[in-house]
């Protein structure tokens, strides 16, 4: 039986050991994916809601996302962007700095799961308008002012969510006075 065994063993290859990546080539792939970050937030943002949605008006949001439904869903494609490669920068934070301060660094790791595990949470909500407003003619069971309405509130929700962020920022204009 122990005869068995051996040969078992001498034939099991272990698989050839991948070569580590070193701090220096994981800092670089961190900044890019960094600024891969930066430039997707900054185009849903600025680029996407700031054409798309206008917070005194219901009707204007839910008309703009109808009428440029690819350029909406370029937004949500960007923030799932976002998301991804904000995960993997977290991640490639934690292996360069566990070696200087293994607890903080785990402590931060920590923090950027719980982030990016609300964050999702927040962001399926922005496909509320898409739905809503798919079809939405006069043959709906809702009215279209309340489609208007109901496809704006996901927006809401985030400029209240942020006016805790920014206290001092645009986002204590919502909600609308009058």
């Amino acid at each position: 039986m122990p005869d068995v065994i051996e040969r078992a063993q001498a034939r099991w290859v272990d698989p050839p050991a991948r070569p580590a990546i070193s701090p220096s080539t994981q800092a670089r792939i961190a900044g890019a994916l960094y600024c891969v970050f930066i430039a997707s937030g900054a185009l849903a943002e600025l680029f996407v809601r700031a054409k798309l949605v206008v917070f005194s008006d219901a009707a204007a949001p839910a008309h703009n996302i109808a009428t440029a439904p690819e350029l909406y869903r370029l937004g949500l494609l960007a923030d799932f962007t976002m998301l991804t490669t904000g995960l993997i920068v977290g991640i490639l934070f934690y292996q360069l700095l566990k070696p200087v301060n293994c607890g903080v660094a785990l402590l931060a790791l920590m923090f950027l799961i719980v982030s990016n595990t609300e964050s999702p949470a927040g962001l399926i909500h922005l496909f509320a308008p898409l739905m809503l407003l798919d079809g939405a003619d006069s043959s709906h069971p809702v009215p279209l002012a309340q489609l208007q309405l109901m496809s704006r509130s996901p927006y809401g929700c985030m400029r209240r969510r942020s006016r805790l962020i920014w206290p001092c920022s645009r986002a204590t204009v919502w909600p609308p006075a009058g």
